[in-house]
């Protein structure tokens, strides 16, 4: 069988959504901002259905009813539908448009027409620092979404894994862990951290935050092929085109299959009173943008004297400002789901499988 495919749209009702038991059969998973980069290679994970809890390997696939809700990607239902995924009938896909977390009747709608939900994974977010910077309501109203809290308030039983990010940390004290204190610099890191703390305050036994570093891995898996700095590199390499990149801007880099693993192993798992809270989520490296682009060089036989360091700290501050080293340390992550995080190295062996070594 074929994994079903139906496209929806996101009505606006001017009623409350309810929320039922949990129904018995495929656990109910409703991923918001499913048409980004991780997004799409989760979804494209979970059609697959194999297994990928580390520390419960020879357990039977998880059989899934997944909800995709994304905004405005007009070609993600075609290209989705046209993809070659893995014929496997415990899967049933519904794509979902037209979703703004901020807008409250369209959670309800999308709530109430698809819903109840075992888990949520909250993707969904204004990721850029600069709109951050220049659209502040913008920010609280797409990071902190009020109306997902809502619609949640009475699913006792839902889980919810939320994309947070390493630049809730100042910068100046890495490597961080999670009791560190969160001091973010910019609007963007502001409007993550409040909702990692309206998240847990809610649901205190059921939500867990990872706060993600870097994702890095091979473009999405689906024709609206979204990217990573990796394909940026890899570009300005092959041109041999002069760019600078800074080398003193640390972060763990992660690769995307990584993200995933975690993921899915809460999804998998589920999240009790002992896994709820907040995780860093980042490789095994702390690496410069410099050093990722020597990396790949070298893996990929490129001549990288096209690429020019340049100290952050040197320059004179930009209209939004920026962490330089934030570094983690992943060891609680990593005790908590057995995951063995890739290294820089192995990060990019694994996204271009066919240059050397």
């Amino acid at each position: 069988h074929k994994v079903k495919v139906t496209q929806g749209y996101c009505a606006r009702l001017l009623v409350p959504a309810t929320i039922s038991a949990m129904s018995v059969g495929p656990k109910a998973v409703l991923i918001t901002g499913a048409s980004g980069y991780l997004g799409q290679h989760l979804l494209s994970s979970l059609c697959e259905n194999t297994r990928t809890c580390a520390k419960d390997e020879d357990a039977s696939p998880v059989p899934f009813r997944i909800v995709a809700a994304y905004g405005s990607l007009d070609s993600f239902a075609a290209d989705f539908a046209s993809s070659d995924l893995s014929e496997n009938s415990s899967v049933s896909v519904t794509l979902v448009g037209g979703v703004d977390l901020s807008d409250r009747p369209c959670v309800e709608s999308l709530f109430a027409t698809h819903g109840p939900f075992d888990c949520v994974v909250n993707l969904a977010a204004v990721s850029s620092p600069g709109v951050c910077q220049k659209s502040p309501e913008l920010a609280q109203a797409v990071n902190c979404p009020a109306p997902l809290v809502d619609a949640l308030r009475d699913a006792t039983d839902t889980c919810i894994i939320h994309l947070s990010t390493d630049q809730v940390y100042a910068g100046t004290d890495a490597p961080y862990k999670e009791t560190d204190e969160a001091r973010p610099v910019h609007v963007y890191g502001d409007s993550k951290v409040a909702f990692e703390k309206e998240l847990l305050r809610k649901f205190p036994s059921s939500a867990v935050a990872l706060r993600s570093s870097l994702i890095l891995g091979p473009p999405t898996p689906f024709r609206c092929r979204k990217q990573t700095f990796l394909q940026f590199v890899e570009g300005r390499l092959t041109r041999n085109e002069e760019t600078m990149f800074y080398t003193d801007e640390y972060r763990s880099v992660v690769y995307v299959g990584d993200v995933i693993r975690v993921i899915r192993h809460f999804l998998e798992s589920g999240i009790g009173d002992q896994d709820s809270g907040v995780y860093n989520m980042g490789g095994s490296d702390s690496a410069s943008r410099l050093d990722i682009v020597d990396a790949l060089a070298k893996q990929c036989d490129f001549d990288s004297g096209c690429a020019r360091g340049v100290e952050r700290a040197s320059l004179p501050p930009g209209d939004v400002p920026s962490p330089l080293d934030i570094s983690m340390d992943i060891s609680k992550l990593t005790n908590v789901t057995g995951i063995k995080f890739c290294g820089l190295d192995e990060i990019i062996r694994r996204t271009f499988p066919k240059s050397k070594n």
